[in-house]
């Protein structure tokens, strides 16, 4: 899900029905892309989605059951790969498995939640492949590595990924806090093993 509060729009990945659906008001809603399948205009059980408002609303999809990103420019009747490699899963920098959730930085880097990968790319937009910034591939639970990370946040030079971890871009190690081993925090950023969803208010309250 993507909130564009400035325009009070609410973009929903509709993971079961293969599409994304803008939400404008609570009974005005536009399936902007999206039917089942893996050509350039399908989407296989899309997980997560990010909205570069500063490109007319363009949506960038974790097309997570074809293993690929999907950039869908305003208008266009189908997307475009901009990271994996369709319907093919792997580990290597050009490919993704099963693509959670991911973020898109002012400079048009693509920050992905490479989830049965257990890692993050950063993959800039137009490159063939990413850059790996966090993680290894295999499920582990030392501070260096992730298991099954479930989302991606961001704000300035720091990141949040959850279930398990928060990691500062160039840091190769974590900080836990809490309810060992689930939490660890870095500035206002942290993460809670098995929740979907968590929120911080600007006093760092958890809600």
């Amino acid at each position: 899900m993507f909130i564009d509060s400035s325009a009070s729009n609410i973009w929903i990945a509709d993971k079961i029905n293969h599409r994304i659906v803008k939400w404008s008001s609570p009974t005005t809603s536009t399936v902007v892309c999206g039917s089942y399948g893996s050509n350039d205009n399908q989407l296989s059980y899309p997980d997560g989605l990010f909205v570069d408002t500063s490109d007319s609303d363009t949506p960038y999809v974790a097309d997570s059951g074809n293993h690929r990103v999907q950039m869908w420019l305003p208008g266009a009747t189908s997307g475009k790969t901009v990271a994996g490699i369709t319907s093919y899963y792997g580990g290597g920098l050009n490919q993704l498995w099963f693509p959670k959730t991911l973020i898109v930085d002012n400079d048009k880097n693509m920050f992905i939640n490479d989830r049965y990968n257990n890692r993050i790319l950063k993959w800039k937009t137009g490159a063939s492949s990413g850059v790996l910034i966090a993680g290894v591939l295999s499920r582990e639970t030392a501070s260096n590595q992730l298991n099954n990370p479930w989302g991606i946040n961001e704000s300035c030079s720091h990141f949040t990924f959850w279930p398990r971890f928060s990691w500062c871009r160039g840091q190769e190690k974590l900080i836990h806090v809490a309810f060992q081993p689930q939490i660890y925090y870095l500035k206002k950023k942290i993460t809670c093993w098995q929740l979907f969803q968590l929120h911080i208010d600007d006093d760092t309250s958890l809600r």
